[in-house]
């Protein structure tokens, strides 16, 4: 618990756009001059040198204060090492604007200052090397090829993470230079720091947002929060490299079912105003499945939210939304009556057998209803009023269930619950497929009904509710529906955070002018 809220700390102290100080003091725009970085180096080009060495302070602060505050925490050499990653990835990828932030040699400088003092010694050479044969060079020597000097300097566990780390992080934010990674320049902007391509126009006043407001409530006091509950619980053993392996499996079942429904949206926009990229279609996947999940009756505004993150590319996306996400709800629902048919038609008694077909079977009549008024959405035209119907005839799509619909439709729901399922055998409580469908689907239907954010607490007890009928005690079912949650509800809320972050600032970063 120490480690994560040090990690999230160290992220957002990294974060802080002291730059901003900097513009104001020398009355400039740096992301709109020079090379285009927010950073020590371009401030130097742009204002001068007392502007670069003022900034070169304040970033170097942010990789300092979170290494002595996680020192004097007690924090372990490694976890320490750690922490200092996370403060130089906060200053080369902030959370208000994750495109444009600084390159991290001057936090880097801080965080090996404060903890690893010994290792300055590479670097600063390089960078006095860097007034004759040019700073971006000395820093691409000195701070990319730290791991090789600390192999030999003398290794140990915590300079490898860290003088790794940093190196590594270096090289991406450079690689990527100010218009997102491609090849053309690639050499140039690793080596030089020199991006070819024109940069952006200026951007707004900086401004956290409603995004990164909710990103910070969520990273420091829900997530953490909820780990504390099964830590007071006394539900987290530990797992071992096969359970832990197991819920490695489990998350990344959980992106490929995201990534599932960001292609059931795309195959609406098909039908209507015209296909979105498949970027596009998986940030509005993780705004839709997350962001949307945050406040109460979080479905009903999932198409809303879906098309709002895909608006700088496409409008009147909102029919392709709201034909995804009726038809998650539909196979949900006909998952929960086909999962409790199979789970009870071989053990259990006679009467119970009966009253699951016929629960089973109007379910599944409802979800195979509700896909296929999906597929025809126009349907509602007549309901709405006149004044409407040009808006609203833009809007609706019509998209019968193909093949591949289908296809799409079923691993849905297959990969939600195969996230249960791993969730359930990493802790030893395996159950029958059929069960665990049922007892997935039922649930999310559940958590959907009183309007709670992301359906918390009553998803909860929904699923525990299902485990115990199927068998396992409701003390032995709190851990893995716990972790289950923390996989399939926590993590995507939050790259649900990131990707609505972005939409944000890709859609109100420029000046009214642009």
């Amino acid at each position: 618990m120490r480690l994560l809220l040090a990690l999230e700390l160290a992220f957002l102290f990294g974060s802080v756009p002291f730059f901003h100080i900097v513009e104001w003091a020398w009355r400039s725009d740096l992301s709109a001059a020079g090379t285009g970085n927010e950073g020590a180096g371009n401030a130097r080009r742009v204002s001068g040198l007392w502007a670069g060495v003022t900034l070169a302070v304040l970033d170097g602060l942010k990789g300092l204060i979170p290494i002595v505050l996680a020192a004097w925490a007690g924090l372990p050499g490694i976890q320490i090492a750690l922490v200092a990653v996370a403060a130089v990835a906060g200053n080369n990828w902030p959370i208000w604007r994750s495109d444009r932030g600084g390159r991290g040699l001057a936090a880097s400088a801080g965080a090996v200052l404060a903890g690893w003092p010994t290792l300055i010694v590479w670097p600063l050479f390089w960078s006095m090397a860097g007034w004759r044969i040019g700073g971006s060079l000395g820093g691409f020597i000195g701070w990319g090829l730290l791991p090789l000097y600390v192999l030999v300097a003398g290794p140990s566990p915590s300079t490898i993470v860290v003088a790794g780390g940093l190196a590594g992080l270096m090289l991406v934010r450079r690689a990527q230079g100010n218009g997102g990674l491609i090849a053309y320049g690639l050499g140039e902007r690793l080596v030089f720091d020199r991006d070819a391509r024109p940069t952006t126009d200026p951007r707004r006043p900086f401004a956290v947002g409603a995004a990164g407001v909710s990103a910070a409530a969520v990273l420091i006091v829900g997530l953490p929060a909820y780990l504390l509950l099964t830590r007071s619980l006394s539900i987290s053993p530990a797992l071992g490299w096969y359970g832990g392996l197991l819920l490695v499996t489990a998350a990344i079942t959980e992106v490929a079912a995201k990534l599932v429904f960001a292609e059931l949206f795309r195959e609406g926009t098909g039908s209507g105003v015209g296909p979105v990229s498949r970027r596009s279609a998986i940030r509005a996947s993780l705004v839709g499945t997350g962001v949307a999940r945050l406040i109460p009756v979080g479905g009903a505004i999932t198409p809303i939210a879906m098309a709002w993150a895909v608006k700088d590319e496409r409008e009147g996306t909102v029919g392709a939304a709201a034909r995804a996400t009726v038809l998650n709800y539909g196979g949900l629902v006909a998952a929960t009556g086909a999962g409790l048919i199979w789970a009870t038609i071989s053990h259990a008694p006679l009467q119970a057998r009966r009253t699951a077909a016929v629960a089973g079977v109007g379910l599944v009549l409802l979800g195979v209803g509700l896909v296929g008024f999906a597929g025809r959405l126009r349907i509602l035209l007549p309901l709405i009023p006149r004044r409407f119907h040009e808006r609203a005839n833009g809007l609706l799509v019509d998209h019968a269930m193909s093949m591949r619909s289908w296809g799409l439709l079923i691993a849905r729901v297959v990969l939600e619950a195969a996230t249960l399922g791993l969730t359930l055998e990493a802790f030893g409580r395996a159950l029958p497929p059929s069960q665990v469908v049922a007892a997935f689907a039922g649930s999310q239907l559940i958590g959907g009904l009183p309007g709670t954010p992301g359906g918390l607490g009553v998803t909860e007890a929904g699923l525990v509710g299902f485990l115990v009928y199927f068998g396992i005690p409701a003390a032995a079912a709190a851990g893995p529906v716990l972790v289950f949650r923390i996989i399939s509800y926590w993590l995507p809320a939050i790259g649900g955070i990131a990707a609505g972050g972005n939409a944000f600032l890709r859609q109100h970063s420029r000046p009214a002018s642009a």
